[in-house]
């Protein structure tokens, strides 16, 4: 009988520390998840955060881009328009013309 008891002893022993090992590997598993999410929320946080910088960026240069193409633009059309009347006469009648042109076209499109 005695050794009945030492036999179930050791099988409840062994029991026991499977049971301890499973809940330390799935508190380490548990940690790990943890872990891996935190990394990824950062790193989603992070992209995120640089998305919002580069579309200011990008929206301050095309705004600086656009106002200098067009303030060249206009000086070249101001300079032609000041050589005579006749200059001034036809690119007014040219812009008008397209102008209304194309932006029935647009408005079509």
């Amino acid at each position: 009988m005695s050794n009945t008891r030492v036999t179930f002893g050791a099988i409840l022993n062994t029991i026991q520390s499977t049971a301890t090992m499973l809940t330390n590997t799935l508190d380490t598993v548990n940690t790990g998840v943890g872990m891996a999410t935190t990394y990824v929320t950062d790193a989603a946080d992070n992209q995120r955060m640089r998305s919002t910088a580069d579309k200011e960026s990008f929206l301050e240069d095309l705004v600086r881009e656009k106002s200098y193409e067009e303030s060249q633009s206009n000086l070249k059309v101001q300079k032609f328009c000041l050589q005579s009347a006749d200059h001034k006469q036809f690119y007014e009648a040219a812009y008008t013309k397209y102008s209304n042109l194309l932006r029935k076209t647009q408005a079509t499109a």
